[in-house]
């Protein structure tokens, strides 16, 4: 009775242990098969990664393959897998045998990745019988790959001379199959020059700096378009254009018009590769009723205007705002709404909000305030303040940046209303935004201590700041311009010794380019009418020269934009109020 009892529990144990062998063969793919390791991923660079995994304790079977699967958006056991159809399999080169004793790690290098990329990845393991095992999950990024506006390191001493452009790339290593190098087109109807459309300069060497270094030979009255680019087996990438020309005095181009209403008293900055317009008073039929809020992307590579959809945050209709770009975001604040331009009962409403913009998700939010009670000794009616002793914040207000700070001043009050002895309040203080902390202070800099009507031109170039064409009753200020360096312990303004040589103006336009300063359009206060002319300022030898003519229609009130290192200047008004909205490229003249 023992004995049939014994082999009976025999019996049943030995089904019981083939039931758990034969389970965990049936399930072995979906299990976890700690035996397979994960290691991790080395030289990870913009395009590639060098992928380890390893192998302990396995049964003496055969091994047939090994390898690595992953994705940029799968993250989980039951999906990373080989099975699944959206992720990538990248096989070891190398088979390994049955021998249990040999090493068992094994790589595999993962390109064609795509550049700041998170991606998932585990090692697997495939055994004779169809058997597969895998490793942990484990991740990596992949670097960003930067590739700079291309910079002329050699002198340029006339037309026909070589020069050399050097590319810089950050983020890269060279890696198998992949190339570096200049794009570039001397036509001025292919200012994006592709592989398709281009010339191409190439190579697969990168310097110990990852620099790039080509040749380039230029001719006189031809302007060049360049781009940095690096190419894998599946892809270009262009980096940000770059542009000169050896005609004197520089080139205009016209670029796609802006699609918006026309308009005056609009607001532009920009924002890394990116141009952005917006705002403004309609110069149509009840124009004073027509305060608008749209914004718009521009993207030069494309040459194409995106809408900007609004949302809750994004700031209300107004009319010549502040805007400028630090930090790598957009900010616009100040200004008027229809109602005070229009002096109606709500010219009260008082704009001392700001926005921030940022580019990458095209979203609006909330910044610190523009703090008026910094000017609340500022002297003017109290009714026109609404009776609290603060001040009505300003339209017309100009701006420096000078790293992450910007210095903010100028301007005067929106209402007609607020009246002295010289007709609408003028601000000539300085207030600076850190666009880090997004906090407004005073800093250390003086009152510019000049009454003036507020239409003068400012630019910014390396730490200093330019400001000029002061239209107030005093015509000696007219032509003047004036510097002030924000990195002295003590900065003032100083009078600049050579005088602006065209026409004193309003409402003309202004922008830098590189270590250069550019101003033009506007309209004339002898002629009564728009111009068409533009000078540049050279800081190092303190002195203006006259460059090419606007191509477009003369103009006051323009706005512009930089991308790095041509401008883009258009819309405004001509002399019959008549909105404008195309749009051109000023591409400087090389001189260095």
């Amino acid at each position: 009775m023992v004995s049939s009892h014994l082999k009976l529990f025999t019996l049943v144990g030995c089904l019981f242990i083939f039931l758990i062998i034969s389970c965990e063969k049936w399930d072995f793919d979906r299990t976890s098969f700690t035996q397979v390791i994960t290691v991790g991923a080395l030289e990870v660079d913009f395009s590639s990664a060098f992928l380890l995994g390893d192998i302990e304790g396995l049964r003496n079977v055969g091994i047939t393959a090994t390898g690595f699967v992953l994705s940029a958006t799968v993250a989980d056991d039951e999906n990373l897998r080989l099975e699944q159809s959206n992720i990538d399999v990248v096989a070891s080169p190398k088979q390994i045998d049955s021998t249990i004793n040999e090493d068992r790690a094994f790589a595999a290098r993962a390109t064609d990745l795509a550049a700041s990329t998170k991606y998932f990845f585990r090692a697997y393991v495939e055994l004779e019988g169809d058997e597969r095992a895998y490793g942990s999950i484990d991740t990596f990024t992949t670097s960003s790959i930067i590739i700079s506006t291309p910079a002329i390191d050699s002198t340029f001493e006339g037309c026909g001379d070589e020069m050399t452009i050097t590319v810089i790339i950050e983020g890269a290593r060279s890696s198998p199959g992949t190339s570096f190098g200049v794009v570039w087109s001397s036509d001025e109807s292919n200012i994006y020059p592709s592989f398709e459309s281009g010339n191409r300069l190439e190579t697969t060497v990168l310097g110990p700096t990852g620099n790039i270094q080509v040749q380039l030979l230029v001719n006189c009255n031809t302007s060049y378009f360049l781009r940095g680019f690096y190419k894998t087996q599946v892809a270009e990438t262009y980096g940000p254009l770059y542009g000169f020309t050896t005609v004197v005095g520089g080139v205009w181009l016209q670029s796609r018009a802006f699609p918006g209403d026309p308009r005056q008293g609009a607001v532009a900055f920009s924002v890394k590769e990116k141009g952005y317009i917006g705002y403004g008073q309609n110069v149509g039929e009840d124009s004073c009723h027509n305060v608008m809020n749209d914004f718009w992307e521009f993207d030069p590579e494309r040459e194409q205007w995106d809408p900007i959809p609004n949302t809750p945050a994004s700031p209300s209709a107004r009319a010549w705002a502040l805007g400028f770009s630090a930090a790598g975001k957009g900010y616009l604040g100040l200004g008027c709404d229809e109602g005070e331009i229009c002096l109606s009962e709500e010219f009260l409403t008082r704009k001392h909000d700001f926005h921030q913009f940022d580019a990458a998700t095209k979203q609006w939010t909330t910044a610190s305030d523009f703090p008026s009670s910094f000017f609340r000794s500022v002297p003017y009616p109290e009714e026109a303040a609404g009776g609290e002793g603060g001040h009505t914040p300003y339209l017309r207000a100009y701006s420096y940046t000078i790293g992450e700070i910007t210095y903010v001043g100028g301007g005067w009050t929106c209402s007609w209303l607020n009246l002295n002895e010289n007709g609408s309040v003028r601000f000539t203080y300085f207030i600076c935004f850190d666009a880090q902390k997004s906090l407004w202070d005073l800093p250390e800099i003086g009152d510019f201590h000049l009454k003036y009507e507020p239409r003068p031109v400012s630019f910014t170039i390396g730490n200093k700041g330019y400001f000029g064409l002061i239209n107030n009753r005093e015509t000696v200020y007219r032509d003047k311009f004036f510097v002030f360096d924000f990195e002295e312990e003590f900065p003032e303004w100083t009078e600049l010794k050579e005088s602006f040589p065209g026409a004193t103006r309003r409402l003309a336009a202004a922008f830098a380019v590189g270590d250069k300063g550019y101003v033009g359009l506007g309209f004339s206060l002898e002629g009564n009418q728009d111009l068409l002319d533009f000078y540049e300022f050279n800081p190092q030898t303190v002195d203006w020269r006259k460059v090419n003519d606007f191509r477009g229609d003369a103009r006051s009130e323009a706005v512009s934009f930089v991308i790095g290192n041509m401008a883009y200047v258009g819309l405004g008004i001509d002399a019959n109020r008549n909105g404008l909205t195309d749009l051109w490229l000023y591409v400087p003249e090389l001189h260095l």
